[in-house]
């Protein structure tokens, strides 16, 4: 380990550099990207739960969401366009019951 001085708040910050097997690495990977997948795969059933009553705030709460889980996606799951249509196709719906209602 090493440390090193920082240059504005005079606090330390510490590197730690671990070595794995490839196998490990591999499992490693495949444990982060299951477990974000599964995030997207709950925000893609609360934007399918939320077309029968949605609103704006639900749509800005899932979008939220959703930046959440990208910025914890290091592997570029498949999984994210879902989540990222589901949510588009729910504000597209509200919408268009704005548009309706006038």
């Amino acid at each position: 380990m090493a440390g090193r001085r920082g240059p504005r708040g005079g606090g330390e910050a510490w590197t730690w550099r671990a070595t794995s097997s490839k196998a490990q690495d591999r499992a490693l990977r495949q444990r982060a990207s299951d477990a974000v997948a599964e995030e997207y795969r709950k925000l893609v059933t609360k934007a399918s739960s939320a077309e029968t009553d949605s609103q704006r705030r639900t749509v800005d709460r899932l979008r939220r969401e959703l930046r959440s889980i990208e910025s914890r996606d290091y592997f570029d799951s498949k999984e994210k366009d879902r989540a990222r249509r589901a949510i588009e196709r729910l504000a597209a719906l509200l919408d268009a019951g704005t548009e309706a209602a006038r």
